[in-house]
């Protein structure tokens, strides 16, 4: 990951920047608010979105943030001044379905698939993701957890 970088945003890391609890929390909130001053062009999907949605105003017994949806939008609002949001369109549904036929993919792995699929599409080579090992066997991505993508953007962001 270089200034000038294209970054795919995984949900998981969207949630870890929003919740104190999670154990990489600092890590996320390095990632979301130095990532583009420091160069780094974050782009997500409405998957994205829409995952990190479900699970901000799932209740918390639920597994989720238990928020309200106004408070839900306001963080999807801020988190989208700092990345763009591609689009999901023919040729991403082409190389999911692709993907899926390569790799025997089946169940929760699909919504992984997408995010590959989208970033093959739109040329996007860097993933930053919680769960590495959800894109294993299938990542022709770099894949980056949010500690070694925090130091790296930190690194970037030192004066010269």
């Amino acid at each position: 990951m270089t200034r000038g970088s294209l970054c795919f945003l995984d949900t998981n890391v969207l949630l870890g920047a929003t919740d104190t609890g999670r154990v990489n929390h600092a890590a996320c909130r390095v990632i979301v608010e130095a990532g583009p001053s420091a160069g780094i062009h974050f782009v997500v999907t409405g998957q994205i979105i829409r995952e990190y949605l479900t699970v901000a105003t799932r209740p918390t017994d639920g597994n989720g943030f238990g928020m309200e949806p106004a408070a839900a939008i306001h963080n999807v609002d801020a988190l989208l001044t700092r990345m763009h949001v591609l689009p999901e369109n023919a040729e991403v549904a082409r190389n999911l379905v692709a993907l899926v036929r390569t790799h025997s993919i089946s169940g929760k792995r699909i919504h992984d698939a997408n995010v590959l699929a989208a970033m093959s599409t739109h040329g996007v080579q860097n993933l930053i993701t919680a769960n590495l090992d959800d894109y294993e066997g299938m990542a022709a991505a770099v894949l980056l957890g949010p500690a070694e993508a925090a130091a790296r953007i930190e690194a970037l962001a030192e004066p010269r």
